[in-house]
């Protein structure tokens, strides 16, 4: 832990066993999204080849849409659920786990379109990792201070994820198949990139159920069986690891130093079992009941407007990460549609990327990313504050969003 006043490094973030497995929970909802976006359009057009490439790119706007309305709906459940004694932040980190696990396992073997959106339907309903790992990344890190490097933590995962995940599955998906080759991934093309998406996140949920803390006040103290059993292991492993005997000398305790030590063990003992006893007509502080607000009382002013904030960011965001892959795989438009053209408004055809050079568009793009989250985000956000930063970087977007196309 840092000095009072001492500049807060990444090295003095406090619990980075936390931090770490809270990193890749977040970094497992991108890897699959950003997976899926790299060979949707070549996936859904194997489904049915009588389809055009507008309605294509159609499709895989309905599977977002899908996704994400299933995950709207479910996220005030999902809330309700983190809050509740019955229930808890990493209950719903590995209920979400377990249904992105579930998905990405069958996705690489639909048969049709409907199965696809039944599928995104169901992570959608599932999934709240999101939501939860900002909640438990606060409730871990609660000094202001290290705030700025803890939250910055989660775009470092997306990017990541928008470097690594396009890669793996640009790699592995198989558009090229042969007739006479009748071998498992040849008659499933686009299961193999499934397969290591859902093995990464069933290694993620067992690791979470057995390390994963919980961080709600109201259940903290709760019998955790996954941190039972993990200790158990650890417990195992340490003692069949020490195959080495032990040669370090010890002194004997004289029976004056043990006395002496047992004796101020014991008054410090006394001292609190003394201070908590209780006092008759005071209640403890567990036996108090926990005061219920009403739902209204969080509607403020500037909860309001963040959450309006947060539509809009949420909308344009969703819409470009459908757009812009689908305009990067979309064929290259015909002379006759070029001639029809009409800019800046209306263009004909896309860059015509397969998914290997659309995974390395998505690498370049993450790649740059990285140091600006590393090193110029947590000190601009030190420098200028989170509000006056995110409101100066909100002004790039309508930019960038004009230029794309030009590109």
């Amino acid at each position: 832990m840092t000095e009072k006043g001492a500049p807060v490094t990444w090295s003095s973030l406090p619990r980075k066993d936390q931090l770490f497995l809270l990193f890749m929970i977040r970094f497992s909802e991108p890897v699959v999204r950003m997976s899926i976006s790299a060979y949707i359009y070549y996936q859904l057009q194997s489904l049915d080849p009588s389809l055009s490439s507008a309605e294509i790119i159609t499709q895989s706007a309905y599977l977002q849409t899908a996704y994400t309305v299933a995950q709207c709906i479910s996220s005030l459940l999902w809330g309700a659920v983190s809050d509740s004694p019955r229930g808890g932040r990493k209950l719903v980190v590995l209920i979400s786990l377990f249904g992105s696990f579930v998905s990405c396992s069958l996705f690489g073997f639909i048969t049709s379109f409907k199965q696809a959106v039944l599928l995104r339907v169901f992570e959608g309903i599932t999934n709240g990792t999101v939501a939860m790992v900002r909640t438990m990344v606060s409730e871990v890190v609660q000094e202001k201070k290290y705030q700025a490097r803890a939250f910055a933590l989660l775009p470092i995962a997306t990017r990541i994820a928008i470097i690594l995940s396009p890669l793996v599955a640009g790699w592995t998906v198989q558009l090229e198949t042969s007739g006479e080759d009748h071998s498992f991934f040849n008659n499933h093309p686009y299961a193999l990139p499934a397969l290591l998406n859902a093995g990464f996140l069933l290694l993620l949920l067992i690791g979470s159920f057995l390390f994963l803390e919980e961080t709600s006040k109201s259940i903290r103290g709760r019998f955790d069986p996954g941190l039972a059993l993990s200790r158990k292991l650890l417990a195992i492993f340490s003692l069949w690891s020490s195959t080495k005997p032990n040669t370090s000398q010890y002194q004997p305790i004289t029976d004056d130093e043990d006395g002496e030590e047992m004796g101020l063990m014991k008054e410090v003992t006394d001292d609190e079992e003394s201070s908590g006893s209780k006092t008759p007509g005071v209640p403890a502080e567990s036996e108090k009941k926990a005061v219920r607000l009403p739902t209204s009382r969080m509607f403020t002013k500037n909860m309001v407007l963040m959450l309006l904030a947060s539509v809009i960011y949420e909308f344009h965001l969703n819409s470009a990460s459908v757009a812009m892959p689908s305009m990067l795989v979309d064929p290259v438009s015909s002379i006759e549609a070029e001639r029809s053209r009409s800019l800046p408004f209306r263009f004909g055809g896309g860059a015509g990327f397969a998914p290997r050079s659309l995974a390395w568009y998505s690498t370049v793009f993450g790649i740059v990313g990285i140091p600006m989250q590393i090193f110029v985000y947590p000190y601009l956000a030190q420098r200028l504050g989170s509000i006056k930063l995110w409101r100066r970087f909100y002004l790039g977007f309508p930019l960038l969003y004009f230029l794309y196309p030009f590109g």
